[in-house]
């Protein structure tokens, strides 16, 4: 892959941080879930907030079904 296809924003943690009630752990998960699939993160990092919050909710629900809290 080019320099270019692995590159994500900087601030994209920040982002991730930033989204209401959510907790650490699902956030961190999610974040190593987008540095694994920097095309996935490249999209959700443009996403509108709405859209962020509904692509980490679905994440959550299929890797935490039993916990999830938001």
């Amino acid at each position: 892959l080019a320099k270019g296809d692995m590159d994500l924003s900087p601030d994209l943690y920040d982002v991730l941080k930033s989204l209401p009630c959510f907790n650490s752990v699902h956030i961190s998960f999610y974040y190593s879930h987008l540095v694994a699939h920097p095309h996935i993160g490249r999209i959700f990092y443009n996403l509108p907030f709405d859209a962020k919050i509904d692509w980490v909710v679905q994440f959550i629900t299929e890797n935490f079904p039993k916990n999830y809290d938001h």
